[in-house]
């Protein structure tokens, strides 16, 4: 199988496995790297993007300002600690009549939005001197 196929395949199989939502591509690379199959970054970021452009798995943009990415599942938004860096999914909030209305506002077509809730989560606000994990 070439490179490419494979390393979709395996961002496939590891965003499948975990029920994360906030995988950096440093991340996504690192768990391949783990998993035997070495890639560099470009060669992920090209892959993922694939499979977002494909529906598999959506792009979060998270308020460290780096894209994210999660397997596509229902539809959900995101709360984010702006202090750990967690991420936790919750129901969506923005509803069909608040899109509809935005649509009705603006003249747009509004087909897919995104929302990220930032503030403190829980372990953080226990403890103040908590800070985000090294990542890989």
């Amino acid at each position: 199988m070439p490179r490419a196929p494979r390393v979709q395949h395996a961002l496939r199989s590891v965003l499948d496995d975990e029920d994360r939502h906030d995988w950096s591509v440093d991340e996504l690379r690192a768990r391949l790297a783990d998993a035997g199959l070495p890639a560099d970054y470009s060669t992920v970021f090209r892959a993922v993007g694939r499979l977002a452009e494909s529906g598999v798995v959506d792009r979060v943009v998270l308020p460290d300002g780096r894209a994210h990415y999660e397997l596509r599942r229902a539809h959900h938004d995101h709360v984010s600690c702006g202090r750990c860096g967690a991420v936790v999914p919750i129901p969506c909030v923005i509803v069909g009549e608040v899109l509809a209305r935005i649509g009705d506002e603006t003249g747009y077509a509004v087909r897919h939005h995104d929302l990220v809730v930032s503030g403190i989560c829980p372990a953080c606000q226990e403890d103040p001197r908590r800070v985000a994990p090294p990542t890989s």
